[in-house]
């Protein structure tokens, strides 16, 4: 049941609302207040007619039809489009597209609004100038016999259907029948398959032989690649070798020099004790010198012979660290010329 209408920018309407009472309601007024063009008003939300936009106000603006009623309310309205919008409660507003004259099948449904319930000004009397058999038509349509007909003939149409289906599928099996005849072939058919198979699987074991043999072409492939990569260092190897050496020799050359330093410094020492020792001899008395004389004549000779020893020695190492030193530079300069910045094999900087 409407329980209100409420109608914007259509025809003479530009904002008009109806209360609507229960049972038959009735709209009366004088000529050209509207009337008719509620009437409109509801059909066009109803039926969505007519189309076009003859029904929409000369003044412009967005035109609607909202029908509320005790289940929700329908909103039909044209402006830029055509919409119908579904409102129930507890529910989300559905939108629907209007196109034509069609109304959406969920808005036929919630309306359940036929052509009955619905009498215009110059509609003739409801059933009386109508014939008996639209008037059972009418009342078929009330107490919804006239579904049970079209059941009644659907079911007649559907059984005529099956009969005919049952006709057509027999003549099918027979002609299927006749046609497995021509299938006799099939068990050689699948034996010659099976050999098939067999073969099939015979190359599904050769190809998969093939691509693991692929896959060791590749990983051999790449092993010679990375031979060709590592044979530069291979070709330096002599070199490096010779290197090591180098430094091999440097490194005792270093050993040596250490103890050279070490001689030399133990030198040193002894001179200073000669220092000291003669500082004493000096202090001595003239008296104890010349008592002590034979005896300082052979610790002095002995000392002399010493001294003399030292100092050969003192200038051999001389002659050997100066010897030594000259080599080390001549090596250095060889190691500096030979070793290149970065070490091929660990490929860090050397220090030089």
């Amino acid at each position: 049941m409407i329980k209100s209408l409420k109608i914007k920018n259509f025809q003479s309407h530009a904002k008009s609302t109806l209360e609507f009472s229960p049972g038959v309601n009735i709209i009366v007024g004088s000529t050209d207040s509207g009337k008719s063009a509620i009437i409109r008003a509801l059909r066009w939300a109803i039926w969505n007619r007519p189309s076009g936009d003859a029904i929409r106000s000369n003044w412009g603006g967005k035109t609607y039809v909202h029908l509320e009623m005790e289940e929700g309310s329908v909103l039909r309205s044209k402006d830029k489009q055509d919409l119908y919008i579904l409102k129930q409660p507890d529910q989300e507003n559905t939108s629907f597209k209007a196109f034509s004259t069609s109304v959406p099948e969920e808005i036929n449904r919630f309306l359940n609004i036929n052509e009955i319930n619905l009498q215009q000004q110059l509609d003739s009397p409801f059933l009386l100038s109508e014939s008996p058999g639209k008037v059972a038509s009418h009342f078929n349509k009330v107490a919804k016999l006239d579904k049970i007909d079209t059941s009644i003939q659907n079911i007649q149409k559907w059984i005529r259907s099956i009969g005919s289906d049952i006709n057509h599928k027999q003549k099918d099996k027979d002609e299927l029948i006749e046609d497995l005849t021509k299938y006799d072939f099939l068990e050689q058919f699948e034996t010659e398959l099976e050999e098939l198979e067999a073969i099939n699987n015979m190359l599904i074991d050769q190809s998969q032989n093939k691509n693991k043999l692929l896959k060791i072409i590749d990983q051999y492939q790449e092993l010679e690649n990375q031979i060709e990569e590592y044979e530069p260092l291979l070709n330096m190897q002599d070199r490096v070798i010779k290197l090591l050496d180098k430094v091999d020799e440097y490194n005792t050359l270093v050993e040596d020099s250490e103890q050279l330093l070490s001689l030399i410094k133990s030198i040193k020492k002894i001179e200073q004790n000669i220092k000291e020792k003669n500082k004493i001899i000096k202090a001595k008395d003239l008296v104890d010198e010349l008592l002590q004389l034979k005896d300082d004549k052979d610790t002095k000779h002995i000392d002399y012979t010493t001294l003399e020893n030292l100092i050969i020695d003192y200038k051999y190492y001389k002659e050997q660290q100066i010897m030594i030193t000259r080599k080390k530079d001549k090596l250095q300069i060889e190691l500096n010329e030979t070793m290149p910045d970065i070490c091929p094999l660990c490929n860090h900087k050397i220090k030089k």
